[in-house]
């Protein structure tokens, strides 16, 4: 029996073809080489999976094992002709994956001029990979449930000093670490802080495999429950390969990318030679991410002390926009009571900050007290004259300070 052209639908890595009679046919993960998971189907009311099998569609010897093996699993359908309708699904399938996506015009004299937004101003950009990397204890994932609440309000007056997004957006958190009843007391813990505890609803996965290749059940669920963010704590675990390699690195890159979801993913600190913090692993990961954060906090110990603090300094802000000036947050535990209030903090009342500081940022905080000397300069920043007056003629010529007899001050544009 001759068989029509089959419908074809797709979505995140899989591949339909369906036929009236209720057969159908999807490939999962199929390969530029032709090679495929193929699942065969039959709804006659009930959805009925015929036989899995991995197969490679380029090769007719085994396309035609395939068929042969099929036909006796599907007795009340032995006028369906497999053969001929792998002839249509082989050339289809592969149009499909090679096609890539389409090619369209930018810069239209009609087009709406859209700007890059944020969900979480400056820690979140919409619709791609933020990284908030920092040492282990460093607070990173309960600033992320932070971040959650005001997302998913959205918390617009806020104690923090962030700018939440203009309508509720639905989080989904990947738990590649902890476990979901850590997870619960994390979160109530923060939302009673918040005097919000049963108010707002976590979205919660724990994951097993590796993103990229847990990618399909993924996007599925994001899909069913709208998420418009996703968490992925942490990178590490996400991964699931060697993180100095390139190879894991761009799968992964690759996975976040066709998540088309803002993704928040903290990470672990690595140094170099030279003593600079980045994120833990290969260049890629910093490369392809489009908003970076280093998160430092102050105090040493990994217990939870009634009160820590965190400064966030960010190394990468997205293209379109400048460099952020460091945050800091106030965590204070309340052990007694079982929640976390945390609250903005001035991070120039952190060591840990002051010692990143460039002599120049130094310099202009200490003249925002008034005019000074060099002299006067050098004592209260903690470095030579001459460093102070060399620093100043370099501040002078981009127009940030003054000079007014024997002292200098900050020009108008830095008052």
């Amino acid at each position: 029996m001759s068989i029509v052209k089959p419908t074809l639908s797709e979505s995140l890595n899989i591949i339909k073809f369906g036929w009236e009679n209720g057969i159908s046919v999807e490939l999962h993960r199929l390969d530029d080489k032709g090679k495929a998971e193929i699942w065969a189907r039959h709804d006659n009311g009930v959805n009925t999976l015929i036989d899995v099998s991995e197969l490679n569609l380029l090769a007719p010897r085994s396309r035609d094992d395939y068929c042969r093996r099929l036909k006796p699993l599907c007795p009340g359908l032995t006028d369906f002709n497999w053969e001929e309708a792998l002839r249509w699904i082989v050339p289809l399938a592969l149009q499909v994956k090679r096609k890539g996506e389409p090619v369209i015009e930018l810069g239209k004299f009609d087009a709406e001029i859209k700007k890059p937004s944020w969900d979480c101003y400056p820690l979140v950009v919409s619709g791609m990979p933020n990284i908030l990397f920092g040492d282990r204890g460093s607070l990173k994932s309960k600033l992320v449930l932070i971040l959650s609440v005001i997302m998913m309000l959205p918390y617009g007056d806020n104690e923090f000093g962030l700018v939440a997004p203009k309508k509720s957006l639905s989080v989904l958190k990947l738990d590649y670490e902890a476990t979901q009843d850590a997870d619960e007391y994390e979160w109530r813990r923060i939302l009673r802080g918040m005097d919000m505890e049963g108010c707002l609803q976590l979205k919660y996965r724990a994951c097993r495999r590796p993103l990229a290749d847990d990618i399909e059940a993924i996007n599925n669920h994001a899909d069913n429950i709208k998420a418009d963010v996703i968490i992925v704590d942490s990178l590490g675990p996400a991964v699931g390969g060697n993180l100095n390699d390139s190879e894991p690195a761009l799968k992964f890159a690759e996975a976040t990318r066709q998540l088309n979801r803002t993704t928040i993913i903290p990470a672990h600190t690595a140094k170099n030679q030279f003593g600079k913090r980045t994120v833990y692993g290969n260049a890629f990961y910093e490369n392809l991410a489009r908003n970076i954060w280093e998160v430092n906090k102050e105090e040493e110990e990994d217990s939870e002390d009634s009160i820590q603090h965190i400064a966030l300094h960010q190394t990468k802000s997205p293209p379109f926009s400048p460099h952020h000036k460091d945050i800091a947050f106030q965590f204070d535990f309340d052990q007694e009571a079982e929640r976390i209030v945390v609250s903005k903090y001035d991070p120039n009342k952190m060591d840990i900050v002051n010692e990143k500081k460039g002599n120049g940022i130094k310099i202009l905080e200490t003249l925002r007290e008034g005019k000074l000397s060099p002299k006067i300069i050098s004592e209260n920043i903690g470095v030579t004259e001459t460093v102070v007056r060399t620093t100043l003629y370099r501040l002078l010529k981009s127009q940030k300070v003054i000079k007014v007899g024997e002292e200098w001050g900050l020009s108008f544009n830095e008052v």
